[in-house]
């Protein structure tokens, strides 16, 4: 991951970037005024309809089972003014525990970020991902969500950017299959699951 200050990387556990000194420790969100434990889908800014989270749960858990080792949530947070959304990201990639993540530390993890305020997202992803994904993929990634949340369409957002990560995670492994890095295969998705997709991408 990045300071959100110097853009340069850091440990996943640091409090202080090591490079510009920033220490981010005492600027956590709100979010974190508790012991933090969170699913991999937590909407807490109310984006979403009670049965389009139901969809978007079952993407991300089809994303775990189809690649294992590794795991993406979602979150939509609303920060507050003098709080800059990638510090509450990185607040909460540091601190909290995704209980359908398993053993999974957050090295294995990405979180898909949503600043309902300002109607983008942001990804802040562990060390595992950094060797074989890069800013661009990231940007990529969220360019095919953006056009959808600067129109307040949330869901379609979200399953498009899910679906770039993917496509760039199978090509990715597909070029790369004889390395250690990947300790998955890729796998077809449930019919349920890639249905739903479609109907929400079409939305």
């Amino acid at each position: 991951m990045k300071c959100p200050q110097c853009e340069k990387w850091l440990l996943d556990q640091a409090d202080e970037c090591p490079h510009c000194g920033y220490f981010y420790r005492a600027s956590s969100s709100e979010l974190m005024a508790h012991p933090p434990s969170y699913s991999i889908l937590t909407d807490q800014a109310g984006l979403l309809r009670f049965k389009e989270r139901k969809q978007v749960k079952r993407l991300l858990e089809a994303f775990m089972q189809r690649f294992p080792g590794r795991f993406l949530a979602v979150m939509s947070i609303a920060p507050s003014p003098h709080e800059q959304a990638a510090l509450a990201g990185l607040s909460l990639f540091n601190r909290c525990h995704f209980t359908e993540a398993g053993e999974l530390a957050s090295a294995a993890g990405m979180i898909l970020l949503i600043d309902i305020e300002k109607k983008h997202a942001l990804m802040v992803y562990g060390y595992l991902w950094e060797e074989h994904w890069t800013e661009e993929d990231s940007q990529f990634c969220l360019a095919k969500g953006q056009t959808h949340w600067s129109e307040g369409l949330y869901l379609a957002g979200v399953i498009a950017t899910i679906a770039a990560i993917e496509k760039i995670l199978v090509r990715r492994h597909r070029r790369l299959h004889q390395t250690s890095w990947f300790d998955w295969r890729p796998k077809k998705l449930p019919r349920c699951v890639a249905a739903s997709s479609k109907r929400g991408g079409s939305s």
